[in-house]
C-alpha cells in the first residue's frame, strides 16, 4: 500500500470532498481522522465510520481525547 494521506475528518462538506478527491488526485489511500473530544454521541461516532466509508476512505480512526481534554481543559 502507498503512503496514504492522513485528513482531519468532521463529515462536513469540505473534508467529505475531500476524502474521493485526494485519492483520485494523488492516486493513493486517504485514511480520516477524527478527534473526539467529548461532543459526540455514539450515533455520531457511527455516522462519521459510515460516511467516511461511503467516500472510499481506506480507513477511519477515531481518537478517544475525552479524557485530556477534559484534564487539560476544564480540571
Amino acid at each position: 500500500m502507498r503512503d496514504p494521506i492522513v485528513l482531519a475528518f468532521s463529515g462536513g462538506l469540505d473534508t467529505s470532498f475531500l476524502v474521493p478527491w485526494l485519492a483520485e488526485r494523488h492516486d493513493r489511500p486517504v485514511v480520516t481522522v477524527t478527534v473526539d473530544t467529548g461532543g459526540l454521541d455514539e450515533a455520531a461516532r457511527a455516522s462519521l465510520l459510515e460516511r467516511s466509508r461511503t467516500l472510499g476512505a481506506a480507513r477511519h480512526v477515531r481518537v478517544d481525547a475525552r479524557a485530556a481534554f477534559f484534564d487539560e481543559t476544564l480540571s
